[in-house]
């Protein structure tokens, strides 16, 4: 994952993601930097609760603004006998969060958390980018098991319960 090939002067995203990946292992973040391959662009890819990276990249052909996609595959296989549950519950997750972004793909049988962001890149700051990584982590390690749930055939409402339980250990009511 490094960009030390020379490449970056080649690439002004992929020199602004080494940019922000240099910031981000000088804060103490683990990430590394992969140049475009083929039709795959360049990339900054974070670790993030556990097992899991965010993948971000900037989407071809959209520089005004330039746009940001944070991309995680989480390593869970969609039951499409469960899909029509798991996307309620998925929905019903999404609207909790900060930023939605579980998506479910019934023709991959595949889970993914996914993120578009329009960003300003003269200068890009670094906690523009580190805002959405943190509830990323959030949403993945809080929710992923009960989304995996979900996935494979666990009952909407027994995951409805579980999901208000642990809103509320969450965000106690103070009054």
């Amino acid at each position: 994952m490094s960009s030390d090939d020379g490449s970056v002067d080649d690439d002004p995203q992929l020199e602004l993601l080494t940019l922000l990946r240099d910031e981000f292992v000088a804060g103490g973040i683990e990430c590394g930097v992969s140049t475009a391959v083929g039709g795959v662009p360049a990339q900054l890819i974070v670790d993030v609760a556990g097992a899991n990276s965010v993948h971000i990249c900037f989407l071809p052909d959209h520089d005004q603004p330039p746009v940001l996609q944070y991309l995680v595959a989480l390593d869970i296989d969609l039951d499409v006998g469960c899909a029509a549950d798991a996307a309620r519950f998925v929905a019903l997750v999404n609207a909790s969060l900060p930023i939605a972004g579980f998506e479910l793909s019934e023709s991959a049988s595949a889970v993914v958390f996914r993120y578009v962001q329009p960003v300003f890149v003269h200068p890009l700051d670094p906690a523009v980018i580190a805002w959405p990584l943190s509830m990323i982590h959030y949403a993945v390690r809080y929710f992923g098991e009960l989304v995996s749930a979900a996935c494979t055939g666990v009952a909407y409402d027994e995951l409805a319960a579980r999901f208000a339980t642990m809103q509320a250990e969450l965000l106690p009511d103070d009054e």
